[in-house]
């Protein structure tokens, strides 16, 4: 899903950043999640149809969120220094993606403490 997703915000120019679990490079997860997280510049009802999704209230295995607009900008944000994941993926910063798992619930505040260690090289 990641992939197709990927493809076709690039056919259509759409910002997107992928998070949470795939966001991260294989040396950076210490949780398995079975989650597509991103980002997206445009609503999210606008690709639903092309990527043959649906609405779920509760257990989706794929979440698209936009940002609000002041933090949707190159000078900061979900979008500030985007990286390049070994995957071909693009995926947000290591800061925004520990951000992103502390809010996340389940296990993200496992997944942020390995991060703070392990991606950002700070030791607790």
């Amino acid at each position: 899903m990641a992939h197709s997703l990927s493809q076709l915000c690039q056919q259509r120019n759409i910002r997107c950043a992928f998070t949470l679990g795939s966001g991260l490079e294989s040396n950076e997860r210490n949780v398995r999640e079975q989650l597509t997280a991103a980002y997206i510049s445009v609503p999210p009802e606008s690709l639903r149809d092309d990527l043959q999704l649906e609405a779920v209230g509760k257990g989706a295995n794929v979440l698209l969120m936009t940002a609000p607009e002041n933090d949707n900008t190159d000078a900061g944000g979900v979008f500030y220094q985007p990286r390049k994941l070994a995957n071909g993926l693009i995926g947000v910063n290591p800061v925004q993606l520990y951000f992103d798992f502390t809010l996340h619930g389940n296990r993200g505040q496992e997944q942020a403490n390995f991060l703070v260690e392990h991606a950002l090289g700070f030791r607790e």
